[in-house]
Parts: structure tokens; C-alpha cells; sequence
């Protein structure tokens, strides 16, 4: 069984990169003494925030054997145990034997990037001890390099706008960093164009803890859809060990805009005061953003009385598109009439409005209405004199059934008879008749 586990950690340290020995003397120079060995850790070099699993061997360098070791990991900042437990014991190790053990411990998440210490106690029945200090590399997690902050100036920025992007850069390390090389990648994303720079920029290094403010100046596509943009930043740089590391990141960029719209009077049959009939009216988005659950309700008013139904949803209304609503309202008022709305709808971001808009209904008075062609005139005394003229045709043919007792017969006898005295009458009509008529009026006179 010792032979098959002796095996397997062989194995794992032969999978994992190998690490040069460094050797950490216990007690020396006391009755008892041994030597710690770390032979690898894993990950190389640990990362802050996760967990390392260091390999070391124990040998004894005394001249006898020593009997029920106790090895404990002092458990000390940034290293600390919550899968693992702290001490190992060896029951006998003999006169040059070599016992392998490991340990898993988790890495801070602050910890500090370089060389970071942990000890051991070393325990036997004849005392105590501690090692020398054992040093473990330590990377910061996301690297060296870290984007501390990006500012966006304004923060929603219109389409056809220009926007500035301030990237504060951070050395998180305790060494300096070289060659820093830093790219906002827009060739992706047609939406936007730098102004006044390219998108790459260089820094010749940064010491440990120091910042940088690099500058960005976009302008925005004036056609470019409102949403918000993910741009990736790239940040590349060289280590104090000559190691080149890349880091990505993403740069929000949101553009937006607020709406515009108008609303308009399409159609209406309303004219004068008392008309009863429907108004169309129209909403156009005359904005870059788009409309979302457009409702348009027509809100109460003294000045006029609305028959139909007051909300109508018009639904997504994109930019440079129109819809229409229809309403059926009476007018109570001769004057011009302002429809009172209510807009109901949401941004591109979801974000609810409701906006409180008047429409100019425009009022004229009868004359007016006839003159324009808006309304029918109202027949007065011709249409009166029409009626009586159908009513005495439908008593005479009244009057013509009950002799026939056929309505058919009837109806074309009445009809010729009235067809042959409009006849004469017109003969009547002509100039000479219409002197005498003149010459008899002013006789009168």
C-alpha cells in the first residue's frame, strides 16, 4: 500500500513543472534534526484567490531515528486552510529516510504578487521547532496590469456624437511592468470611429502601485442603434521576470438618445361645433431611438365628448416610421379644440414615459365649413319644398291604386301625368312670357 502511494505522488509531481529544490533545515543543531524539502507547488506560481497544493519531502539528517514526527503548516496571511487540515504526522522516520507529504491551502485574494513566506512547526516528543522561512510565488489574479476604472464622457452618448473614454491603468505588482501596449479594439464594431488618436496606445513601464490615464475619443455612427456596445480592450505588458502577459477586457459604451416624436391630426369628419365623427390622428418618430408599447390615450376635456375608446396600443414604433390612431368624438366647442393625450411607451433601455401631449383640432364655423368644402349645406326651403313634392307624388299614386288596385299601373300613370305638366310648364318658360311676368310685377308695384 505505501509502495502505490509513494507511486502516485511520484506521479503528480512528474505532471506538474518542476520547481528547483529549495531546502529549509529544522532544528538545527539540536539533539534531533531534519531537512524540508519543497519539491514543487501547483499552480507555478500560486494565484491569489485560489487554491496551491505544495509537494515537499522530509529527511531525516540525524544519526538515529526519529519517532512521531508532528509537521504543522503555521496557517498565516495569505495562506490559509478550508479543504485541508494543517499537520501531518510520521510515526518512525528512520536515519536518511524521506517521507513525501502535501498540503492544499488557499491563496488570499489580496495577496500580495512576488514572493509571499509560509513556516512550518516541526513537533517530536523531545521538543519543538521552526523552520526557516519557506517562500512561495504568488500572482495576483487578472495579472500585473489591471483596469481600474473607465469613465465615459457623457455617459449615454447620441448617435453622430463624440464620446471620451478615460482608461485609469493600475500596476497591482510590487515589481515594474515594461512595454505596456494598450488596444480598444473598435475595427469590430462599425459603430464607432476614433478622433484625434488611434485606439493603440504605448506605455515604456509602470513601477509598482503607480496609474495611467489613457484618452479615448469615439464619435458614434449618427445611424448607430441605441443599445449598449461592448468594446474589448486588450492590455499587453512584460513582467519583471521577462514574462509577456496579456489581459482582456471589455469597455461599455452605451448610446442612447431620447425620443422624438410628433403627433398630428391625419383625418378628421369633425368641423363645427356638435359634430359627431371620427379623428384620426398619427404618431411619427422623428427620433434615432426606438418607441417601445406605444399607447396613445385620449384623455377627458370639457370641449369635447369621446364616444369611442380612449386607449388604442399602437405597439413598437421604429425611428422614421408612423402610426395612427382613431377616435370618435362630438365637439362642444366652436373655437379650436385641443385634444389632450396622454403617450405611453418605453425607451430602448425599457425604461418607462409617459408624456402629456395636446393636438390643435381646428374648428370653423357652418358657413365656413360649406365655403370649404367640409361639409354638405343644409337644404332650408329646398329641401322642404322637395319633401312636399315626393309626399303629393306618393298621395297621388295613393290615390290612382285605389282605382287600379295595381301599385305598378298606378305609379306610371301618376308618372306620365307629371311628366307631360312639367312638359307645359317649361313651354311656358321663355322670353316673351317672362317679359309679361316682369310687366305685371311692376304694374303691382
Amino acid at each position: 500500500m505505501k509502495r502505490v502511494i509513494l507511486l502516485t505522488v511520484i506521479l503528480i509531481l512528474l505532471a506538474t513543472p518542476i520547481l528547483a529544490t529549495d531546502t529549509y533545515v529544522i532544528g538545527a543543531g539540536k539533539t534531533e534534526k531534519a531537512v524540508i524539502n519543497i519539491i514543487n507547488y501547483d499552480p507555478l506560481p500560486a494565484s491569489a484567490g485560489e487554491h496551491v497544493t505544495i509537494y515537499l519531502k522530509v529527511r531525516n539528517q540525524d544519526s538515529s531515528d526519529i519517532k512521531d514526527i508532528k509537521l504543522t503548516l503555521i496557517e498565516d496571511y495569505p495562506f490559509s486552510f478550508d479543504v485541508d487540515t494543517p499537520t501531518r504526522n510520521i510515526k518512525n522516520l528512520r536515519k536518511d529516510e524521506i517521507a513525501l507529504l502535501t498540503y492544499k491551502v488557499r491563496v488570499a485574494d489580496d495577496a500580495t504578487e512576488g514572493e509571499n513566506i509560509l513556516r512550518f512547526k516541526y513537533e517530536t516528543p523531545q521538543g519543538f521547532w521552526f523552520s526557516e522561512d519557506v517562500k512561495i510565488d504568488v500572482k495576483s489574479e487578472g495579472g500585473a496590469l489591471g483596469i481600474e476604472s473607465v469613465i465615459s464622457t457623457p455617459e449615454r452618448v447620441a448617435p453622430g456624437q463624440t464620446i471620451n473614454l478615460k482608461v485609469n491603468l493600475k500596476n497591482n505588482a510590487n515589481s515594474y511592468v515594461r512595454d505596456v501596449v494598450i488596444n480598444l479594439d473598435v475595427s469590430s464594431i462599425e459603430t464607432f470611429t476614433p478622433v484625434g488618436s488611434t485606439t493603440e496606445k504605448r506605455i515604456t513601464g509602470l513601477g509598482a502601485g503607480q496609474t495611467k490615464e489613457l484618452q479615448y475619443d469615439l464619435i458614434v455612427d449618427p445611424s448607430a442603434e441605441t443599445k449598449a456596445y461592448r468594446i474589448p480592450l486588450t492590455v499587453t505588458y512584460t513582467e519583471s521576470s521577462a514574462a509577456e502577459e496579456t489581459s482582456n477586457h471589455i469597455v461599455g459604451v452605451v448610446v442612447d438618445s431620447e425620443a422624438d416624436y410628433q403627433l398630428d391630426i391625419e383625418d378628421t369628419e369633425v368641423h363645427t361645433k356638435g359634430d359627431v365623427g371620427k379623428v384620426t390622428v398619427s404618431v411619427s418618430n422623428v427620433g434615432t431611438s426606438e418607441l417601445k408599447f406605444l399607447t396613445l390615450e385620449l384623455k377627458e376635456n370639457k370641449n369635447y365628448e369621446i364616444i369611442s375608446n380612449q386607449r388604442v396600443y399602437l405597439g413598437n414604433l421604429e425611428p422614421d416610421d408612423f402610426k395612427t390612431a382613431e377616435y370618435k368624438i362630438q365637439s362642444g366647442s366652436s373655437k379650436d379644440v385641443k385634444l389632450d393625450f396622454d403617450v405611453i411607451y418605453k425607451d430602448s433601455y425599457n425604461k418607462p414615459f409617459t408624456d402629456n401631449k395636446d393636438v390643435n383640432l381646428k374648428m370653423f364655423s357652418a358657413r365656413q365649413a360649406v365655403a370649404y368644402g367640409l361639409s354638405q349645406p343644409n337644404g332650408g326651403i329646398f329641401n322642404i319644398f322637395i319633401y312636399l313634392i315626393v309626399l303629393f307624388f306618393i298621395f297621388k299614386t295613393y290615390k290612382q291604386w285605389k282605382i287600379d288596385r295595381d301599385i305598378e299601373v298606378a305609379v306610371k300613370k301618376v308618372a306620365k301625368r307629371w311628366y307631360r305638366w312639367c312638359k307645359e310648364k317649361i313651354k311656358l318658360i321663355n322670353k316673351k312670357n317672362i317679359k309679361k311676368f316682369l310687366k305685371k310685377i311692376k304694374l303691382k308695384r
